[in-house]
């Protein structure tokens, strides 16, 4: 997996973006922000798999600052690291949760829609 800082000025081939700014940060997004990192990745359901992290709390104990809440990069990629070694994405148990996840994130689209 490979984390970059985002520019609008350069055109990335991302998978998806993580928020790293604000009240926010941690969230995984389908659309870049001006505050976001990019996200390229390997895995088929990295996406998901950052969205149950986000949800889960684990990120809250990374998140710094007062007055504008942020992530640093050093401590994202400590946590993506470890939990990605943790889980074992090749665990079948944890590739149907990940799949029900894309699931319904599929159907909140439509309904958003």
């Amino acid at each position: 997996m490979q984390i970059i800082t985002y520019t609008p000025s350069t055109d990335f081939n991302a998978d998806f973006y993580i928020q790293n700014k604000g009240l926010h940060a941690g969230r995984p997004l389908k659309k870049p922000i001006p505050n976001c990192w990019v996200i390229k990745n390997s895995f088929p359901n990295a996406f998901e798999f950052c969205l149950m992290l986000y949800y889960s709390k684990e990120i809250k104990n990374l998140i710094k600052g007062s007055v504008i809440p942020f992530i640093t990069l050093h401590d994202y990629r400590k946590l993506i690291e470890r939990q990605f070694d943790l889980s074992k994405l090749k665990d079948c148990k944890m590739n149907e949760r990940l799949n029900l996840i894309h699931q319904i994130d599929k159907l909140i689209n439509i309904k958003e829609v």
